[in-house]
């Protein structure tokens, strides 16, 4: 499958900034393994729901795995229902700290693409 810049490689919605998620953590070994290009909901999420040691503990270093997983599988299921600009707050992640809602627009996020 080919890779779109702006399109994420989990939930499939586009136009969305990407960013770059190791599939293997770097702290893990994974510096010049494959990278998945995620959206900033999915990325988030991945990283919300595990440590980079469970990432690879579980063997969540794919993106088939990604999508299997039974975390994953009914967030993504909710989120590829969402506009592209939907983001949503765990309330752990101090770059989208956001007190008043549940979730933000990508609007309202400063952002800048990985290069």
């Amino acid at each position: 499958m080919t890779k779109e810049p702006d399109q994420c490689e989990l939930c499939r919605r586009t136009p969305v900034l990407t960013t770059v998620h190791h599939l293997t953590p770097r702290e893990e070994g994974g510096s010049l393994l494959p990278t998945a290009n995620l959206c900033v909901a999915c990325h988030q999420h991945i990283h919300h729901l595990y440590t980079n040691r469970q990432l690879v503990e579980l063997q969540l270093t794919t993106i088939k795995a990604l999508l299997t997983d039974p975390q994953q599988a009914s967030f993504l299921k909710w989120i590829r229902k969402q506009p592209a600009s939907t983001i949503p707050y765990h309330g752990n992640l101090p770059m989208y700290d956001s007190p008043v809602n549940d979730k933000i627009e990508l609007s309202s996020v400063s952002c800048r693409p990985v290069q």
